[in-house]
C-alpha cells in the first residue's frame, strides 16, 4: 500500500517513478566501488554510520592497487578538508597500521595534518600534545 500512495505502483506495476526509487534505493545501498577518488570516499564516509564506517573503507582499500599511495591520496586530499573529513580520512588510513607508516612520516609536515597526526598518536597509545597542529 505505501509504494502505491506515492505512485511507485500503479495498476499493479512498477511505474517509472518506482524504477527511478528503486535506483536512487540501490546507489545509496551500495558499497563504494574502487573507481571512487580519495576526496569522493571521505565524502561518503562521511554520511555513513561509525558501524558501517570501517567496512565501507575496507571494501574501497582492498580495491586499491598500491595501500600506501592510497593513503597518501587519502592524507593529501583530507589535508585541505575541514577537520572531520581530515579526521575521516586519517581514521581510514589508520586502517592500514604499518602498511601506512610510511606515508604518516611522510606527510608529517604537510599543513593541516597535525590533527589527523593526533588521531594516528591516541589510536597508537600516545597523548595529544598540546600547541601542535
Amino acid at each position: 500500500m505505501r509504494l502505491a500512495s506515492f505512485g511507485a505502483i500503479g495498476g499493479g506495476e512498477v511505474t517509472s517513478l518506482g524504477r527511478w526509487a528503486a535506483a536512487r534505493l540501490l546507489d545509496r545501498l551500495a558499497e563504494p566501488g574502487s573507481e571512487l577518488t580519495a576526496a569522493e570516499l571521505i565524502a561518503y564516509l562521511a554520511d555513513c554510520d561509525e558501524d558501517e564506517r570501517d567496512e565501507d573503507a575496507w571494501a574501497w582499500l582492498d580495491a586499491q592497487p598500491d595501500p600506501a599511495e592510497a593513503a597518501r591520496q587519502l592524507l593529501t586530499v583530507g589535508a585541505s578538508m575541514e577537520p572531520r573529513l581530515c579526521w575521516i580520512a586519517a581514521d581510514v588510513v589508520r586502517l592500514l597500521r604499518e602498511e601506512a607508516l610510511p606515508v604518516w612520516r611522510e606527510m608529517a609536515a604537510v599543513p593541516g595534518m597535525g590533527a589527523a597526526r593526533e588521531v594516528r598518536s591516541l589510536h597508537h597509545g600516545g597523548r595529544p600534545r598540546a600547541g601542535r597542529g
